[in-house]
């Protein structure tokens, strides 16, 4: 059963606008580029919630064609975006974060 909506954690939310922001920096419109392409995959996502890679209670979904992955969990009829991390970034650094909830 596919969720309805999707929310982001704040930091989550903080990522993205740095991405997005970061993106915008390289070439004009690519922010947005990449926000459309980040919605998108969350379409897919709440379409397939179980798609992404499971660890332990939180699903990971590497973005295609942009170096993010989005680490998520469904929380019954809602995808809840926890992470919004950068493959350059220290490996597992978002855990920390994860192990407060």
């Amino acid at each position: 059963m596919a969720a309805r909506a999707y929310e982001l954690d704040a930091e989550a939310e903080r990522e993205l606008d740095e991405a997005i922001a970061a993106f915008e920096g390289t070439r004009r419109d690519r922010g947005m580029e990449f926000l459309a392409a980040f919605e998108s995959t969350l379409a897919v996502i709440a379409e397939y919630p179980a798609i992404g890679r499971q660890s332990r209670r939180l699903r990971r979904f590497v973005m295609a064609g942009w170096p993010y992955t989005i680490v998520y969990s469904r929380e019954g009829d809602v995808i809840l975006v926890w992470v919004l991390a950068h493959h350059k970034r220290k490996p597992g650094y978002w855990r920390k974060r994860i192990a407060r909830r």
